[in-house]
């Protein structure tokens, strides 16, 4: 039989079930077991339950920040690249006016001219920046102080907002994996206690609105 079946694949674990719907099932849960548990018999249940769903969403909170501070890094890093973009034609008029557009040292700096640093990445820029810095601090008496000191902060803005976006995406990918091993312990804990509580009241199919209310767990389609 079908229905006989399906007591034995767990009804909780559905992808399609969003997280904010399996948090207000258990919640809702949860307040039912309460409820039912004058008597103490579902204590042991009622912690185990409010064990695995803090864990579950406590973690789930933490993914949530961590991946906006991840996009708030990620636009940081962003800005670095792009004032630095801005600032290599300010460099290029300097290098053209204190050694000539036809000189080897502006070939040095500009090999394959703008267009290389256009279209730099957030990939590629860092060989570029160590590329102008180190240029530029072998010039430095003709170029000033100023344009070093103004490329070298350019390159520690962008170094230090990328090693920290890199940092959090991977803090981000290790909470997402935790997210989904305490929602997986959810959807156990749930599925117990829907067998466990079925089997105290067999024949008793109106006790399910005791502890359970279905309607709270529909699938997004």
């Amino acid at each position: 039989m079908q229905a006989l079946r399906t007591l034995f694949s767990n009804p909780f674990n559905i992808r399609t079930i969003r997280d904010a719907r399996i948090a207000e099932f258990a919640r809702d849960h949860i307040e039912r077991l309460r409820r039912a548990n004058q008597s103490g018999a579902y204590q042991s249940l009622l912690t185990e339950t409010e064990s695995a769903y803090f864990a579950c969403f406590g973690t789930m909170t933490a993914e949530d920040q961590a991946t906006a501070e991840r996009e708030g890094l990620t636009q940081t890093t962003r800005d670095a690249l792009v004032a630095f973009k801005a600032a290599v034609p300010d460099l290029e008029a300097s290098v053209r006016v204190a050694f000539g557009k036809s000189s080897p040292t502006h070939e040095s700096f500009f090999p394959h001219g703008l267009t290389e640093y256009h279209k730099a990445t957030l990939t590629t820029v860092p060989v570029l920046m160590e590329r102008l810095v180190s240029l530029i601090t072998t010039h430095e008496a003709k170029l000033g102080a100023s344009v070093l000191a103004r490329f070298t902060q350019l390159r520690t803005d962008f170094s230090g907002a990328r090693k920290a976006q890199q940092a959090k995406k991977g803090a981000v990918s290790q909470l997402k994996a935790a997210s989904k091993e305490t929602r997986s312990a959810l959807e156990l804990r749930l599925w117990k206690n829907a067998l466990l509580l079925a089997a105290e009241h067999v024949g008793q199919p109106d006790q399910l609105g005791a502890f359970f209310d279905p309607t709270r767990l529909k699938p997004t389609r």
